[in-house]
């Protein structure tokens, strides 16, 4: 958000169990649904972007439910404006290159820009 510091220079800012559980607290905001053991599971991984039903056509790009994506062209992912600041800055159709987490490897995926 403009004018807001990134999650990272907040997190950093706080004292190690502060940080822990802020970061609890936003997971459990935006994904209600999964289960304590998913949450740690969740909160071990690098930063990024968890996929959840994906597009039929970033689907057939390669990209799956539950991928994590870690960077947009290169630039590490620090939540959903990363991915819409790349899609938004190339012409509806154009290839947009990620790296994805899945299963503990990292895939490279070129999927399509949004129409806007």
């Amino acid at each position: 958000m403009p004018g807001r510091p990134a999650l990272e220079a907040q997190l950093s800012a706080l004292d190690p169990v502060s940080a822990e559980a802020a970061r609890l607290l936003r997971l459990s905001y935006f994904a209600p649904d999964l289960s304590p053991g998913d949450q740690s599971r969740m909160l071990a991984l690098p930063p990024g972007l968890w996929v959840r039903n994906p597009a039929a056509r970033w689907q057939r790009a390669g990209l799956r439910d539950g991928d994590l994506v870690t960077a947009v062209e290169g630039d590490p992912v620090c939540g959903p404006q990363t991915l819409l600041r790349w899609g938004s800055a190339k012409p509806p159709g154009a290839a947009v290159e990620i790296a994805v987490l899945r299963g503990g490897q990292t895939m490279h995926l070129s999927i399509p820009a949004p129409d806007r």
